[in-house]
């Protein structure tokens, strides 16, 4: 690896020397070498010269060889670690998007003096000096490339701001993860990203690297929690990022069991409709939003934005509080019951938890108006989904839409797939969300969360 330096010439150590700077290789001690896209890094650090100079300061001398894009960096003095940073990705932004990993011998103090291009004019040599950098509110560790993996990316999809994460550290990307392959695959990394791929405590306890678990998600029930903070593992979900996505596809389910496009639309294209000898079809009737009454269970940011949808369309809204802590003054708290016996639309966005787990069981839907909708945008497992399969059997209810399930993806044979009229029912693959606003949302939000910790860690 030593052959990949060039040594500058006698001009350029003697113009360095006249700035009373010093640059010498003897005591050279290479602590670190990294290679990623190209780049060959070393480190070194004085340890000869200390006695001979008697200076209080670590010198770094860094070389970052590349074809393209050669270069040389000195470092002297003790100013802020920042500023390496700082200066390290506005270099490699030219020369396109890489990654770089630090040692932990770099985390000491020292600032930029010249930047030396391989390539080019030698009076440009001294062009750039540390008083040009913009500071940045962070100590190196923020900005040490850390060992990232997404385990499930497939569950995100491609967005075109990815790179946002990517720009954070070394970012390795798994399209799914068996719990088989969770520890080999999170062997050596700083940051695990997962949105379903269950972080165990026996998986925590095999990860002696692991600093932060981030969750692609709102939901953080895969993720051991008292495990973690024993640990002193931060878990960071993301919130607020799909709530108008998820109101959309609300109300696509509701109209869709209401209005009944799907029928209108298969009689227009067999040809009935050109047999008319009138212009119009009603024999499968649909009633107005306007007048109705909508039960919301769980009134947080998506069912508050539900709410105001509803209120648009001329509905009245309620709610039922699952916590029983909610007391929202623009609009009436019923209790469960009340709610489910008065509603013609029973919306569900509330999370799965012990008090959620099987609310709304065949009994309970007993007491819903045989043409109320119950629609579940929430967790599956709120609605027991044998119980509604019955109940629809059964005509208890008008129809029913749900886009979350308790087991995900469903079973071939499950109950919802044999009723008997499948008009009643939308079913839909947990995709509210996935709006393609909703999932560059949840990945920028994923990177801040990263970029926050990375900050924040041992500053």
């Amino acid at each position: 690896m030593a052959s990949a330096i060039a040594i500058p010439t006698w001009k350029f150590w003697k113009r360095l020397l006249s700035k009373s700077f010093c640059g010498f290789f003897l005591g050279f001690t290479r602590i670190g070498l990294r290679n990623y896209s190209g780049y060959q890094l070393y480190l070194c650090k004085r340890h000869a010269l200390t006695a001979l100079f008697q200076l209080p300061y670590n010198y770094i001398f860094l070389i970052i060889n590349n074809l393209h894009f050669p270069l040389y960096i000195f470092y002297l003095k003790a100013i802020h670690t920042k500023i390496i940073s700082w200066l390290i990705f506005s270099l490699l932004r030219e020369a396109g998007d890489h990654h770089i990993s630090f040692p932990t011998e770099l985390n000491t103090h020292v600032s930029v003096v010249y930047i030396v291009r391989k390539q080019g004019d030698p009076q440009s040599a001294f062009s750039l000096r540390a008083e040009q950098l913009i500071p940045w509110k962070s100590n190196l560790k923020g900005y040490i490339m850390d060992e990232i993996v997404f385990l499930d990316v497939a569950t995100v999809g491609s967005v075109e701001n990815f790179k946002l994460i990517k720009r954070l550290g070394k970012v390795d990307l798994f399209d799914n993860s068996s719990p088989e392959q969770v520890v080999e695959r999170c062997m050596g990394k700083d940051i695990v990203i997962t949105n379903k791929v269950e972080i165990t405590a026996d998986i925590m306890k095999q990860l002696p690297d692991l600093k932060l678990i981030c969750v692609a998600a709102t939901g953080i029930n895969n993720v051991d929690l008292e495990y973690a903070k024993k640990r002193g593992i931060p878990v960071k979900n993301v919130d607020n990022y799909s709530t108008d996505s998820v109101a959309q596809l609300t109300f696509t389910m509701l109209l869709y069991l209401v209005t009944r496009p799907g029928y209108y639309d298969s009689y227009v294209k067999s040809g009935a409709y050109s047999r008319s000898d009138i212009f119009t079809h009603h024999q499968e009737s649909f009633w107005e939003l306007r007048g109705k009454r909508m039960g919301i269970i769980g009134l947080g940011t998506i069912g508050r934005q539900v709410a105001r949808i509803a209120e648009s369309f001329g509905m009245e809204v309620v709610f039922y509080s699952t916590t029983g802590r909610n007391n929202n003054i623009n609009y009436k708290r019923f209790e469960l019951d009340d709610l489910l016996k008065n509603s013609d639309v029973v919306s569900i966005h509330a999370p799965l938890n012990e008090k959620t787990r099987g609310l709304i069981t065949y009994e309970k839907m007993k007491l819903m108006r045989p043409c109320a909708i119950l629609l579940n945008l929430g967790r599956g497992g709120i609605v027991p989904e044998e119980d509604l399969a019955r109940a629809l059997n059964d005509n208890l209810i008008g129809g029913a839409g749900l886009d979350v399930f308790e087991q995900e993806p469903i079973q071939a044979d499950h109950p919802l797939l044999k009723i008997y009229d499948k008009d009643k029912l939308i079913l839909t693959p947990h995709m509210a969300w996935t709006s393609k606003e909703s999932r560059e949302l949840l990945v920028q939000k994923i990177a801040q969360n990263i970029e926050t910790f990375q900050k924040g860690y041992q500053g």
